[in-house]
């Protein structure tokens, strides 16, 4: 499986999750949000250095 595919499905996952979980406060969903995009980030650095290790 590639990693934006694997990345699609995760982010998928998370927005069903949260879309269960909608009534919670504001600060729950803003801690939700932080370790997604400290993911999107991770996965944007993989895949530049695989592009790099690649050439």
């Amino acid at each position: 499986m590639q990693p934006k595919e694997a990345f699609k499905n995760i982010s998928s996952k998370l927005d069903a999750g949260r879309s269960r979980k909608s009534n919670r406060s504001g600060i729950d969903r803003s801690v939700e949000v932080f370790p997604f995009l400290a993911l999107r980030i991770f996965v944007g650095t993989a895949e530049s250095v695989i592009s790099f290790i690649r050439k």
